[in-house]
């Protein structure tokens, strides 16, 4: 922010695109790290949703995308990704496979904490090696990937 109070020109950009987005919800754009969001767009598209703001058309109607071409092709790519994630995994909110996921680091956890108390013996780490598929170093030193 400037001084007076006033914005600088990318924090004003970033700041109107925050709003129109959080007003109109029709621009699905997600940060890196915000894959909550990500999937509730998925399982649940605001394309499929009535509009809800409650104020004139006229009011907002320059701002609302009218080009038939351009909205066929959002929906048909949000479509799109919302069938292949329904044939590869079954779901859209891939409940089942993020805890499957959180399920395996709650055990790496655990394990790491013993270990940190009691190193593993040899006969563990066969034993871990013959469950999981993978030499227990990878696995240490974190570059284990289960085979499926």
């Amino acid at each position: 922010m400037k001084s007076g109070g006033t914005l600088d020109t990318a924090e004003a950009v970033r700041q109107a695109k925050e709003i129109h987005n959080l007003v109109s919800r029709q621009n699905p754009v997600f940060d890196r790290g915000d894959m909550e969001a990500l999937f509730k767009s998925v399982a649940s598209p605001s394309s499929a949703m009535a509009r809800s703001l409650t104020i004139p058309d006229k009011m907002i109607e320059k701002y609302l995308v009218n080009d038939s071409e351009v909205l066929l092709r959002y929906h048909a790519r949000q479509m799109g990704t919302a069938i292949e994630m329904k044939q590869r995994f079954g779901s859209l909110d891939l409940k089942e496979q993020i805890a499957e996921i959180q399920g395996e680091y709650r055990s790496l956890m655990r394990r790491a904490e013993k270990e940190a108390v009691t190193p593993p013996t040899a006969a563990e780490k066969a034993a871990f090696e013959a469950k999981e598929g993978v030499p227990w170093a990878h696995a240490a030193a974190g570059r284990g990937h289960r085979r499926r």
